[in-house]
């Protein structure tokens, strides 16, 4: 993800966090994230160590002032039931992920044109 935001760069900004834990703090602003913004938009695969994709939606949705942030789902899997559960958790979208890079590449940079470029998200409301 990192070498298509810095290609095509749509969005001002890309962090990376690594587990659903990292994910939560992230978004709570706790530890080393204190001095964070809420990001615009979060791309995140189901394949997740500690915690699933579908539960780390499901936290995502319940935490104050992230109940509208597009929620992108990147992965492997073409299971219905899978992409059924993401999308009724509060996933806005999912991505299948290609093994040709060209076409991975594509998807991603149309991924970020659209929630960076395209799309009008909401302000957060003020605290």
């Amino acid at each position: 993800m990192r070498v298509v935001h810095d290609q095509v760069k749509h969005c001002s900004w890309l962090d990376i966090v690594y587990h659903g834990s990292e994910a939560l703090r992230y978004l709570r602003g706790e530890g080393e994230y204190t001095e964070k913004s809420r990001p615009d938009v979060i791309l995140m695969d189901l394949g997740l160590p500690m915690r699933t994709g579908l539960e780390l939606i499901a936290d995502i949705r319940a935490l104050p002032g992230c109940e509208l942030i597009p929620i992108i789902i990147v992965s492997g899997s073409d299971n219905p039931v899978t992409l059924r559960q993401a999308y009724q958790l509060g996933a806005n979208c999912l991505i299948k992920k290609s093994s040709d890079w060209d076409e991975h590449f594509r998807k991603l940079e149309s991924c970020y044109e659209f929630w960076c470029g395209v799309a009008e998200l909401p302000h957060p409301p003020r605290a």
